[in-house]
């Protein structure tokens, strides 16, 4: 069976999965929630093979097509930009009602589902009141607070579980990851494989500098926060600039880790030792800010104009 590969990372979801293919018994719609990296879109695109491919074999031409994303009765939907906009509900639906190319069901999968502008979301609740015999929806989120109720209650959810920090971070270790990347990269992934690609990405080692150096500046004071950050993060933009705001959410919380002596994150003891004098609950407030900008990306925000906000925001003296 395809997905008993997933036994060790997700064994709740490969069992309820595999009971649904065995009574076959799968529900018109599932919604895949949990923390990035919990393999939610692969463990969907092996469900599409298993509806598919009456041996869920993972190797045949069919499996193989579904991989590639070329198979006509598997659609994925992921965001354009930042948001999944109308005009992709409507083609979707448009493309569900055409009569199947390829015997067997149809399934489409909506990865970012949180990402739905309102107007996309009332047009798949739409659908979703008459859904078609023989057609199965994945949606797939990490962020469920952030979808309409009225779509989660006609989904059954599937929560994936995230391993520890400590168990990601051991095994980056046995690959040969720097310890300093190996406490880090268990904040923003749960995957071993996207935690070893993103060591090596040069994007991602830009941020942690601008990160370390920010750091620096507000607690020594010596240039302005937003002159250094407009001279060396142009790079940062809506492609990447979530990865970037959950660094420096989290080094923000190394503070809170400094004040009450926990292990911190970010080998940055110096700078880290003069912030924790922020009074705790700036310290808090600022974490929340950061937490309701980011989640405004939604809502087709302006990057370098949030950014700046942020940088001033974090500006304690």
């Amino acid at each position: 069976m395809i997905l008993n590969k997933y036994n060790e990372v997700q064994p709740n979801v490969v069992k309820i999965m595999k009971n649904s293919y065995k009574n076959n018994r799968f529900s018109h719609a599932y919604l895949f929630e949990g923390s990035r990296g919990t393999s939610k879109l692969d463990i969907a695109t092996d469900v599409a093979k298993m509806l598919l491919c009456k041996d869920a074999c993972g190797v045949c031409k069919t499996c193989t097509s579904i991989d590639m994303r070329s198979h006509p009765n598997v659609i994925l939907i992921e965001p354009d930009g930042q948001n999944i906009k109308k005009g992709q509900i409507k083609s979707l639906i448009a493309e569900l009602n055409k009569t199947a190319l390829v015997e067997g069901p149809k399934v489409y999968i909506i990865n970012h589902i949180d990402r739905m502008t309102a107007s996309a979301a009332n047009s798949l609740l739409k659908y979703f009141e008459e859904p078609h015999d023989n057609t199965f929806a994945i949606l797939i989120t990490e962020n469920i607070q952030m979808i309409l109720p009225t779509i989660i209650s006609r989904a059954q959810v599937i929560t994936f579980s995230k391993a520890s920090n400590s168990t990601v971070r051991e095994s980056l270790i046995e690959k040969g990851i720097s310890l300093e990347f190996a406490r880090i990269l268990p904040l923003v992934t749960n995957n071993i494989d996207e935690a070893i690609v993103l060591a090596d990405n040069e994007e991602f080692k830009k941020m942690l500098d601008i990160i370390y150096e920010l750091g620096n500046i507000y607690a020594n004071k010596y240039h302005n926060a937003i002159i250094y950050f407009n001279e060396h993060g142009k790079f940062i933009d809506k492609s990447n600039v979530e990865l970037f705001l959950d660094l420096l959410l989290y080094y923000y919380k190394d503070i809170l880790n400094y004040k009450i002596k926990m292990e911190l994150v970010f080998p940055d003891d110096k700078a880290l030792g003069i912030l924790r004098q922020i009074d705790l609950k700036k310290v808090i407030e600022n974490v929340e800010f950061i937490i309701n900008e980011r989640n405004k990306l939604k809502y087709h925000a302006n990057v370098p104009l949030m950014l700046d906000r942020i940088l001033l925001k974090l500006d304690w003296r």
